[in-house]
């Protein structure tokens, strides 16, 4: 006799299931906006706090719909697989480096152990949970309702200074530091160029992307960061390019209409602040100078350089164990050891820096060969399985909604990648990155006959189950 009721099990599992999905479109809507007033906080910490609260409870509600419907099912997939060589690296190096490192490293930092694990586990819901074109569109929206109300409370702030003293903010900034702004409205950039490509839109979603794509740019503008207008324009020139050879090579013949224009846009705007931008030889404020200067909005952001951090890396990895590393979260030990004698005649001399050039080259001193090894791997099995769907994917002419999906998670979760390796960012965008990283392994088996997923059956196998 069956002693539980299937049909009761399987509302409920529906219900949590929901619910925990309800969460991931909270997560994902809040997090860039979210911000703590308290002076004795730092606003990374917060937002590690709130992102990874956020999605541990997605987790558990997904955990839990698994329990009450007794069987589980997830992807098979090397991505997934080689971003957990990642934590297990932190893992191992918390228990084995010679320097120590704790598990939640020093103030909760983007470099502990505890954090990869988050950033691991919202990845890998994620690419459970999303079962369906229409809950990724659900994220995506969720996205853009973040990214509307980011740039009306960021509006708000640039143009009355005094609001950000008033609130008590740390920064003008609500995703972290103006970097941080302006990569997370360069990844809405990226969005709406992709959707302007891709999807046979009405006149008034294009208008809207179109206002979307300007105000986006404004911010670049504003905070006008070099090496991003480099990956930025790298990925419109790429946009542009796909948008001509699709036409040159649709069998329709050559229409102007489907050559993205916007993406042309991006480009030339790019071009001109790598060029321009710079100060001129006669010492003058630049155009995003003024800006700067006129909605008092400069930050002063300094990082130990390439160099630097490559030469402290070299040290440290010849001192300590170069198996594990000197410990997460000891980077800051790292540099009051290492830093390179010349900081002693600047101003930062008793500056402690948590991080190196990037969270990444950071985390490859503190976890040693491990922790470069598990990044080697996932990069590139990650670009690898990537470049192999996007050169398969169908004409997109027609707005094929699992090639939008594919190709827009694909490069979004690329873009913040990228710059987790040139520049510490927000756990905003880290945790973002994960989640898209999630949704191009979900996108991955849709629309596809190919069994690439693995099902385990709690009533059938009672030792898996328990």
């Amino acid at each position: 006799m069956n002693i539980f009721n299937t049909n009761k099990n399987s509302k409920d599992s529906s219900i949590i299931n929901s619910l925990g999905y309800w969460t991931l479109l909270f997560l994902a809507t809040v997090l860039p906006i979210v911000a703590l007033t308290s002076s004795n906080v730092p606003s990374l910490m917060s937002k590690v706090f709130v992102g990874g609260s956020l999605v541990l409870v997605t987790v558990i509600l997904f955990a839990l719909s698994r329990l009450y419907s007794r069987e589980l099912v997830m992807p098979r997939s090397l991505i997934l697989g080689a971003f957990w060589l990642v934590p297990v690296a932190y893992v191992l190096s918390s228990l084995f480096a010679r320097g120590g490192g704790s598990f939640f490293g020093e103030r909760i930092s983007l470099e502990s152990t505890a954090f990869m694990l988050v950033v691991a586990l919202a990845l890998t819901t994620v690419a459970t949970m999303l079962n369906s074109a229409k809950k990724v569109l659900g994220v995506y929206l969720a996205m853009l309702v973040s990214a509307v109300l980011l740039m009306v409370a960021e509006l708000v702030l640039f143009f009355s200074p005094g609001t950000v003293q008033s609130l008590g903010l740390q920064s003008v900034s609500l995703v972290g530091s103006l970097n941080d702004l302006a990569v997370f409205f360069g990844l809405i950039s990226i969005f709406a160029l992709l959707s302007l490509l891709m999807l046979p839109v009405t006149q008034v979603i294009r208008t809207v992307l179109w206002i979307v794509l300007l105000a986006s740019s404004y911010f670049l503008v504003a905070v006008n960061l070099t090496p991003l207008w480099w990956i930025i324009g790298a990925f419109a020139l790429a946009f542009f390019i796909y948008s001509v050879s699709n036409v040159y090579l649709s069998k329709e013949g050559f229409s102007a209409q489907k050559i993205s224009f916007a993406s042309l846009f991006v480009l030339l705007l790019a071009a001109t602040f790598i060029i321009v931008a710079p100060v001129k030889k006669d010492g003058t404020t630049t155009f995003t100078g003024y800006v700067s200067k006129r909605l008092d909005i400069g930050e002063f952001d300094v990082r130990p350089s390439w160099n630097a951090t490559i030469s402290m890396a070299d040290q440290a990895l010849s001192d300590n164990s170069f198996i594990f590393g000197t410990g997460p979260g000891t980077f800051y030990h790292v540099w009051a050891r290492y830093m390179p004698v010349s900081i002693n005649v600047t101003q930062f001399w008793l500056q402690d820096f948590y991080y190196g050039i990037g969270l990444i080259p950071t985390s490859i001193i503190t976890t040693g060969l491990l922790g470069a090894l598990a990044w080697l791997i996932f990069f590139v099995v990650f670009l690898w399985k990537g470049s192999m769907s996007l050169m398969v994917l169908r004409d997109t002419a027609h707005g094929d909604i699992v090639n939008y999906i594919r190709f827009t998670s694909f490069v979004a979760a690329l873009y913040l990648w990228i710059n987790a390796v040139i520049q510490v960012p927000s756990p905003v965008l880290v945790i973002y990155a994960a989640i898209l990283t999630g949704v191009f392994i979900a996108s991955l088996n849709f629309g596809t006959s190919v069994t690439t997923h693995f099902r385990l059956m709690f009533r059938e196998n009672k030792r898996a189950g328990f």
